[in-house]
């Protein structure tokens, strides 16, 4: 996958930024590629920008499995997960 995905673009300053492939979940080689592919750098708004999509696009299945788990006897409910479908 490359990254920053489009998925914020409507709500970024910088929106249709560069788009690099991480090849790795470490974040610092990922931005490292990203600032080499964009031009930027690592202390530049685009940079902060691209991370904060990353951060979005990589917690929003926690954040929605989060605010789905409860059931009235108190077991976990994991439907998306268990059924091996996207989690938004």
């Amino acid at each position: 996958m490359k990254f920053p995905t489009e998925r914020f673009d409507d709500i970024s300053a910088i929106p249709k930024q560069v788009q690099a492939q991480a090849m790795t979940p470490l974040c610092h080689t990922s931005v490292s590629k990203w600032t080499m592919a964009a031009g930027a750098e690592v202390t530049s708004k685009e940079k902060k920008e691209r991370c904060a999509k990353v951060r979005g696009k990589s917690s929003t299945p926690w954040c929605t499995i989060s605010t789905n788990t409860s059931r009235e006897d108190g077991s976990l409910q994991m439907d998306a997960v268990e059924r091996n479908r996207p989690l938004h």
